[in-house]
């Protein structure tokens, strides 16, 4: 049996080549040319991939308002975690409480 993958290949390669184009948008800002447009990413729809980017929104905001650096475990805080499931629409949060319940009997 085959792991499904995370992401389909054409999203995977639209993420390279958007990746690519802002590493080069730097270096061709700093040689005076125009820079090269960025592909438009479709994001995910799934209802952890929603709260995770609703728990990273949440913890860069609160970085900023408290004047640190962003760092990726700011997400992890229980506060955070706790704000941001609150602020999910009805329907992902309830897809997502079926996705941990799921989860939990297979423990």
């Amino acid at each position: 049996m085959q792991r499904k993958q995370a992401l389909p290949p054409s999203q995977r390669s639209a993420i390279a080549k958007y990746a690519a184009r802002v590493r080069w948008n730097r270096v061709r800002a700093a040689k005076g040319q125009p820079v090269m447009p960025l592909p438009v990413l479709v994001l995910s729809t799934k209802p952890r991939a929603v709260f995770m980017r609703a728990r990273r929104d949440l913890g860069r905001r609160r970085a900023a308002f408290d004047g640190v650096k962003y760092d990726d475990g700011m997400a992890s805080d229980p506060i955070v975690y706790a704000e941001a499931r609150r602020a999910l629409p009805a329907a992902v949060r309830e897809a997502l409480e079926a996705l941990e319940a799921d989860a939990r009997g297979y423990e």
